[in-house]
């Protein structure tokens, strides 16, 4: 399974309608009644439970991905560290965000969490970049044509052409790790879901 493969993946099930017999357990819930003006409430999609990164994540473990097929063990091990990372400051982002236990925290105590939310996203970065690097020689010696690759921000529907595949994903990191301080610094309820995915020409 090529990360192509896998990227036009995470975004058909970003968009996927949950079906009719969707039940959630653990806490989690939604409206399913219309409201007191009988408008029927929005039905959740894909991306209303992961992000995209947190999606891609979902499918590569499935399908155990050889997109990055060709690292020695040490580069190997830089990839495995990135996506534990990312695990892990995505849920402190969703803390930061979405946790009413936030709100109670001493305000020196948010700051600080919100300093360690961002230099995370930017240790995921660096560990991207590395990671392109690594791609980058290990695609120069494979015979496989490039494919042109962009950066897609959902919600906005903006496209902007990269360098490459893992440039696009460093862009897409780099555009989600602003969005989610952004939005830990001043959310709204209404704020539009801006989360970037990387992705081919085809997939546009």
């Amino acid at each position: 399974m090529s990360k192509t493969q896998i990227d036009k993946m995470v975004n058909r099930f970003l968009a996927w309608p949950m079906p009719k017999d969707f039940a959630p357990d653990c806490g989690i819930s939604f409206k399913r009644e219309p409201d007191a003006k009988g408008c029927a409430p929005a039905w959740p999609v894909g991306t209303n439970l992961f992000t995209a990164d947190q999606a891609r994540q979902m499918f590569e473990h499935c399908l155990f991905s050889e997109a990055l097929s060709g690292l020695q063990l040490h580069q190997q091990r830089v990839v495995d560290e990135k996506v534990e990372l990312d695990k892990k400051v995505t849920a402190l982002s969703n803390f930061i965000g979405l946790s009413p236990i936030f709100d109670t925290l001493d305000p020196s105590e948010q700051e600080r969490l919100k300093e360690q939310n961002d230099v995370m996203w930017q240790y995921s970065e660096i560990l991207g970049a590395r990671i392109a690097a690594f791609a980058e020689v290990v695609r120069h010696s494979s015979t496989e044509p490039k494919a042109e690759w962009f950066m897609h921000v959902l919600g906005p529907d903006d496209v902007f052409p990269c360098v490459g595949e893992f440039d696009a994903l460093r862009k897409a990191n780099q555009h989600n790790r602003s969005w989610a301080r952004l939005m830990a610094d001043d959310p709204k309820p209404n704020d539009p879901y801006c989360v970037a995915v990387a992705v081919t020409r085809e997939d546009i």
